[in-house]
């Protein structure tokens, strides 16, 4: 890694993390490097900003990351990862974020561009690509 935030955000209970390369972050060693730093904290998952660009394979929208070349499938924002301290409970997708994939999905032919994209970086099985759920988007 190659920088990690001093403190927690008080209103989310997240920390923001920079990998070294530009690659993208792996959820099971980041949750171990965790556990074993002995903070006491644990990893609900990971939520990341990626820039890329847009594709669409077999009616699957994909992502190919700027910096690294990897592949990301795209897919609706099941759940958040930030944490609502004073609820005790995970965030609640406002309507926004809960459509954004769908709101991508009609107009990403529309601007062929390079495009971020955030929203929660959900492993899959070993030999396929991590799922990056839309959260936000953006042509930047």
């Amino acid at each position: 890694m190659e920088h990690v935030s001093e403190r927690a955000d008080a209103d989310t209970w997240t920390c923001r993390i920079r990998v070294s390369g530009g690659g993208l972050p792996r959820a099971t060693h980041l949750g171990r490097e965790l556990k074993e730093s002995g903070q006491g904290a644990t990893l609900r998952g990971v939520e990341v900003e990626v820039r890329g660009w847009l594709s669409e394979e077999d009616g699957a929208l994909w992502l190919r990351v700027q910096q690294s070349g990897e592949r990301l499938r795209l897919a609706p924002l099941e759940k958040k990862v930030q944490w609502d301290p004073k609820g005790k409970s995970e965030q609640r997708c406002t309507p926004e974020e809960r459509t954004a994939y769908e709101r991508l999905r009609r107009v990403w032919r529309l601007s062929p561009q390079l495009i971020r994209v955030k929203g929660p970086l959900r492993p899959s099985p070993v030999l396929s690509p991590d799922t990056l759920e839309v959260r936000e988007f953006g042509w930047r």
